[in-house]
């Protein structure tokens, strides 16, 4: 579509649409490549549909509850260490407690 002066407008909302478009593909795309280097989503060798979906199903299982497993570990660390910096008087927290 030419720019033109009666079209302005539009052309900038396209642009603009198309913009938000890609930046919200960005999270997605990263996750389906984390997927294929870290979980083997790209070796997925099974021939049935059903066996296929499974196997597709079990990755993003494993994915999910290692994003979870690091959120409880770092929320224990930090519980962890704000223990011991207020029973011991320190400020500050941060994992370079657990080397005291």
């Amino acid at each position: 579509m030419k720019r033109r002066e009666d079209n302005a407008a539009e052309l900038r909302e396209q642009v603009r649409q198309r913009y938000e478009d890609e930046v919200a593909r960005i999270p997605i795309e990263g996750t389906f490549g984390q997927a294929k280097r870290r979980f083997g989503l790209g070796r997925i060798m099974a021939k049935l549909p059903r066996t296929r979906e499974a196997s597709i199903a079990i990755i993003f299982i494993v994915m999910n509850l290692e994003k979870r497993l690091r959120q409880i570990f770092l929320a224990w660390i930090t519980l962890l260490c704000a223990h011991r910096n207020g029973a011991q008087g320190r400020g500050g927290m941060g994992v370079a407690c657990l080397a005291r």
